[in-house]
């Protein structure tokens, strides 16, 4: 599975992070445990930071701001 990742994520813009996201991918795909259901993963953009600060988390990330 990590090789079909990497070859997946082969771009100019992940090059440096190839192996970084391969296995993130993996284990966000692992983790599903066999259901198959790929719309259980979801990818969550954010700006700033840089590509190595991604990260695989379980369960559902909120982005809340708390009002005045």
């Amino acid at each position: 599975l990590l090789n079909i990742a990497m070859t997946t994520v082969s771009s100019k813009i992940l090059a440096q992070d190839k192996q970084h996201f391969a296995n993130l991918a993996v284990d966000a795909v692992l983790r599903l445990k066999g259901s198959g259901n790929l719309e259980a993963i979801q990818v969550i953009k954010k700006p700033g930071g840089c590509l190595k600060d991604s990260y695989l988390d379980e369960g559902f990330i909120l982005d809340k701001k708390i009002g005045i």
